[in-house]
């Protein structure tokens, strides 16, 4: 009986879970007038049920555990400290409590399942990212006409996570993911490059340089690391081969016109100012290292920034805004807990010989840290989901060594029974 109990129990809150990976990008599904969304409701029920069946997992990062939480206690200690020096104590309160919701939450409800789970959870993500897609086409092509929610008044694209810039850092970050599911023959060739080609016109439409950019650089990075570099340098040649001709023979007028102005234009003009706004963040940077001298110890508070700063604006710059806000162990605590993830992904090919599993987890990882470069606070639920969801598959990668070899790697990801 009790078995039959615990049962039912594991398959509501694999329910639960992946509900959670599923509405998790989809920023819009939430209560008007604050940041509590549908996935938030999905995370904590499946917390709930998670107590009542077999507890709360407590060493979500192995070894690295401990440190984990050091490095997150420093840095929303670091900047609650200063919201009540400086700052506003309830705005602090609020900003720490949606940090702590994201970084141990989350991972709380959605790591240290088994491989077949972990799966589970990151294929309801990746589902999630192609609604977000095609959704965010149709109402592009079709020409919808919507709220600025979902489409900013210059015509880019702000989508279901209602943020242009994050839309196309989001996506960038889902990458590693779907082309590492045709290394473990989880997809044929032809599905991933069609929901590739589906992300990247869709980045495309939120004329974001750092989501073009970050794009690239995952594609990249997930290419031309590993045995099989050589064929996917002729591949990815071919394909540059084509896109340049296309664009030769048709013009620049056959791409998304949001794109030309905020993407093409800079390239054909040599203009760096020519990037969308990347003119104005320069100036919001110069002016969080000036700010940085003065909160250098002890910041000026969570989201005061845009109340200090000459321009009314955050700067778009993670790393920048929590140094400004929450003072330099802020900034430290931040950069340990980048660590501590980076460190999960290289003990992934040392545990388990996975070349696929270190290279998509570092990969994703990285991935991260370059867009954090390019936004202000980022303890959106949505943006957190890439690297839990690849933490969650690399780090249950069975260890039996009998397991199958593959060609891309010294040994491939269990597939899901």
């Amino acid at each position: 009986m009790q078995q039959n109990r615990s049962s039912r129990l594991d398959k509501i809150e694999l329910f639960l879970a992946a509900c959670t990976a599923f509405f998790a990008p989809i920023n819009a599904a939430r209560v008007p007038g604050v940041y509590f969304t549908l996935a938030d409701f999905c995370a904590l029920l499946c917390l709930v049920v998670m107590l009542a069946n077999h507890g709360i997992p407590r060493r979500l990062f192995g070894s690295l555990s401990e440190l984990y939480y050091i490095a997150l206690a420093m840095f929303c200690g670091a900047l609650l400290f200063s919201s009540v020096i400086n700052g506003d104590s309830i705005s602090g309160l609020i900003g720490v409590g949606q940090y702590v919701f994201s970084f141990v939450i989350f991972p709380i409800v959605l790591l240290r399942r088994n491989h077949r789970e972990a799966w589970i959870v990151g294929l309801s993500f990746l589902a999630a990212i192609v609604v977000i897609c095609l959704h965010g086409i149709s109402l592009i092509v079709f020409e919808i006409e919507v709220s600025e929610r979902f489409v900013a008044v210059n015509g880019r694209l702000r989508g279901l996570v209602e943020r242009t810039n994050e839309l196309g850092a989001l996506l960038a970050m889902t990458v590693p993911l779907v082309v590492v599911l045709t290394r473990v023959g989880w997809f044929p060739k032809w599905l991933a490059w069609s929901i590739l080609a589906i992300i990247f016109y869709t980045v495309m439409l939120t004329g974001s340089n750092t989501g073009m950019g970050s794009y690239m650089f995952a594609f990249l990075g997930m290419m031309v690391i590993g045995k099989d570099a050589p064929r996917n340098f002729l591949i990815l040649a071919v394909l540059v081969a084509i896109m340049v001709g296309v664009v030769m023979v048709f013009g620049t007028e056959i791409l998304p016109e949001i794109f030309q102005k905020r993407v093409v234009a800079g390239f054909t003009a040599g203009d760096i100012r020519e990037f969308g706004t990347l003119d104005g963040r320069l100036v919001l940077t110069y002016e969080a290292f000036d700010l940085a001298e003065e909160y250098l110890f002890i910041g000026m508070g969570f989201d005061q920034f845009r109340e200090l700063s000459s321009h009314n604006a955050p700067v778009h710059n993670a790393y920048l805004l929590f140094l400004t806000e929450g003072g330099i162990v802020a900034l430290f605590g931040f950069l340990l807990l980048l660590v501590v993830i980076f460190a999960r992904s290289s003990s992934v090919i040392l545990n388990t010989g996975s070349l696929n599993g270190g290279l998509y987890l570092m990969v994703t990882i990285l991935t991260y840290c370059i867009v954090l470069t390019a936004l202000p606070h980022v303890y959106g639920r949505f943006l957190i989901m890439p690297w839990v969801v690849a933490m969650g598959i690399t780090t249950t990668i069975p260890t039996d060594p009998n397991r199958q070899a593959s060609k891309y790697g010294k040994l491939r990801f269990a597939k899901a029974n």
